[in-house]
């Protein structure tokens, strides 16, 4: 019996066509979702290693935080907009689709920017397939468990700032960004989790944000050895994209 059901139950659309065949370990299990490599399908390359994330039902996750970091996502339909606004059981679960289909959206507009994310590859209801960042014998690490010296550790933070002004040329801001949500592979850093982007244009808070995304990034890098001011950073970024330098 497989140790998976719970998992091929809700992938069940990608192994019926073809784009899985396997469903192999847990990579992950957050508050969002959880994350599985699996054997991809003909569809997408037999033996190819895929990511699946399965995310989270509404009844457990986190809305009014999710409807913080949605100000600015235009709703259609006056009927929806109401259901999201009073969160009733319509709303909650339209907010949770979109939540899910954002987070797709914005990991291909990210990939086609030149922005180092997994590439997305499938999308379905819920659950979304994505590039796997790893191979047959390990995945790529999380950045906050990876301790280098604070030469290596600049180069990283170096790629990571110019990735944070690629995202802010392109009128996004990660939102949650940390060494959680930044995967290291082959001494490459790919962000992560990305469906609480916002666009700065109209999130009344994107200026604050942006900073908090960073001050998490500097942290890491301090522990490393790597003396860096966050705010400073964050200032000149925010003002270069407030200009139109960007």
């Amino acid at each position: 019996m497989s140790q998976h059901l719970d998992a091929e139950w809700a992938l069940a659309p990608f192994l019926e066509n073809g784009l899985l065949t396997k469903v192999l370990s847990r990579q992950s299990s957050g508050k969002e979702a959880t994350v599985y490599c699996c054997e991809a399908g003909p569809a997408l390359g037999a033996g190819r290693l895929v990511a699946a994330k399965i995310y989270r039902s509404p009844e457990r996750r986190a809305f009014k935080q999710h409807v913080d970091y949605a100000s600015g996502r235009y709703v259609r339909g006056r009927t929806a907009r109401k259901a999201l606004k009073t969160r009733n059981e319509f709303g909650r679960q339209m907010l949770f689709e979109k939540w899910v289909a954002f987070e797709y959206q914005a990991l291909g507009r990210l990939h086609r920017a030149g922005i180092p994310v997994p590439e997305p590859l499938a999308f379905s209801g819920c659950n979304m397939l994505m590039e796997f960042l790893g191979d047959d014998w390990t995945s790529a690490p999380q950045l906050r468990s990876v301790k280098m010296p604070a030469q290596g550790a600049q180069a990283i933070l170096n790629e990571v700032l110019e990735w944070v002004e690629g995202m802010l040329s392109i009128n996004l801001i990660h939102g949650d960004l940390s060494g959680y949500n930044i995967l290291l592979w082959q001494q490459q850093p790919y962000f992560i989790d990305v469906p609480q982007a916002l666009d700065p244009r109209v999130h009344p808070g994107a200026r604050d944000v942006l900073l908090r995304d960073l001050n998490r990034i500097c942290e890491w890098a301090g522990a490393c050895g790597v003396s860096v001011d966050a705010c400073a950073i964050g200032t000149d970024l925010w003002e270069r994209w407030w200009q139109g330098e960007l």
